[in-house]
């Protein structure tokens, strides 16, 4: 048999089992249970935060001819059975069908009837992609369906749904999975597959995901083949291409330091290593948010001590004046890097520049401007002046 991604495998088939999207679940779960359901939903969220699990659900538990009372699926009368080959359930990728010539054969055919079930379920995957021609066409069907069809539309940009598709819907936001979550569920999955990974490799690989749970499990699934034996934080980094903490740690000291070589010899080693500097300059953007956070709190993460072992170390060197000053130049940064082909030469300069501003090391014509000023002025009245004039 052939190897199944873990994020297929692991995908929830109830409500118990979908992580994070509580009020979500607890709405539409009583709407089935009491036989409320609408005609059509939108989903919209960032991605792998459970939008298209969730149309599956609730098409398993709309179709199950023996639902129990707590809205878990019998999973042995045929719907369920043939629940991944079920022809009732549509599943549409508004990314490459977006056209509306596909939304007119949807709708010449929503009028089948369903094969196994009582409804058919049109999930239309990101559906922001389709055309205003294809949502003009699909707006009576969306607003009028057949009493066996239900439509279940999913986005990552809710903002470019036209308002008459959205009038038309009932409508669920769907949010970032937590840290804590995210780790739960890998834990239990690392559990049932036999993976050893410690704490903070798993709490990185959650930061790493930025609340999406699909890319979490993807990214264990891929760590579980990179070694044998426990996997750890510098494997996650490794396999991301992110930089490190402790990395992170030792080019701010180098900037602090004024150790130019240093610096020079750590950007070529990044840009050797084809790292993104994009993503590293947000990254770095990140760690310093993190460690201006603390420097006003006094509160470490609690979960990775390499992070915490680095901000403290840094915390006694840099005062909050000077993080935010790091912070806003680096944002800068980042919008001249986006228009330039010599985005590790900007990067050098910056913290080379940034490092003589924490240093106090102008250049040669603001040193002589500088000391200039801080001459006293002449008394000229204690001058005696010569008379020449014969």
């Amino acid at each position: 048999m052939s190897y199944l991604a873990l994020y297929r495998k692991y995908r929830p088939n109830n409500f118990d089992d979908l992580v994070g999207q509580t009020e979500v679940a607890s709405i539409i779960k009583n709407e089935i249970l009491t036989k409320k359901i609408s005609h059509a939903y939108l989903f919209s969220g960032p991605r792998g935060t459970g939008k298209t699990s969730t149309a599956k659900i609730i098409a398993k538990m709309i179709n199950c001819n023996n639902l129990s009372e707590d809205g878990v699926p019998c999973g042995i009368c045929p719907s369920c059975l043939n629940f991944n080959s079920n022809t009732d359930i549509v599943e549409i990728d508004a990314a490459s069908n977006n056209g509306v010539d596909e939304i007119r054969e949807l709708r010449d055919k929503v009028n089948l009837v369903p094969t196994f079930g009582n409804y058919k379920i049109y999930i239309i995957d990101e559906v922001h992609m389709l055309t205003n021609q294809a949502f003009n066409a699909l707006l009576k069907t969306l607003e009028e369906p057949p009493t066996h069809v239900i439509f279940i539309l999913a986005t990552t940009e809710f903002y470019k749904i036209p308002v008459t598709v959205t009038s038309r819907c009932q409508k669920f936001q769907f949010l970032k999975f937590s840290n804590s979550d995210i780790v739960d569920r890998l834990i239990n999955i690392a559990n049932k597959e036999n993976i050893e990974i410690n704490k903070d490799a798993l709490f990185e690989i959650a930061r790493l995901s930025d609340g999406g749970l699909r890319d979490a499990i993807n990214m264990l699934d891929q760590l579980s083949s990179y070694k044998e034996g426990e996997i750890d934080v510098d494997d996650v980094y490794k396999l991301s291409g992110v930089i490190s903490y402790l990395d992170f740690s030792k080019l701010l000291m180098s900037i602090y330091s004024n150790k130019v070589v240093e610096i020079v010899d750590f950007m070529e080693n990044v840009d050797k290593k084809g790292k993104n500097l994009d993503r590293f300059n947000d990254d770095l953007i990140s760690f310093l948010k993190d460690l201006l956070i603390y420097k006003n709190t006094n509160n470490l993460d609690g979960n990775i001590e390499e992070k915490n072992d680095a901000l403290l170390k840094l915390s006694k060197v840099f005062s909050s004046s000077d993080i935010y000053k790091l912070i806003i130049d680096l944002n800068d940064l980042a919008i001249k890097i986006k228009n330039s082909n010599f985005a590790k030469v900007l990067f050098i300069a910056e913290f080379i520049k940034l490092s003589n501003y924490f240093n106090n090391d102008d250049d040669n014509e603001s040193k002589v401007v500088k000391e200039r000023r801080s001459l006293k002025p002449i008394n000229t009245n204690n001058i005696n002046v010569v008379n020449t004039e014969k």
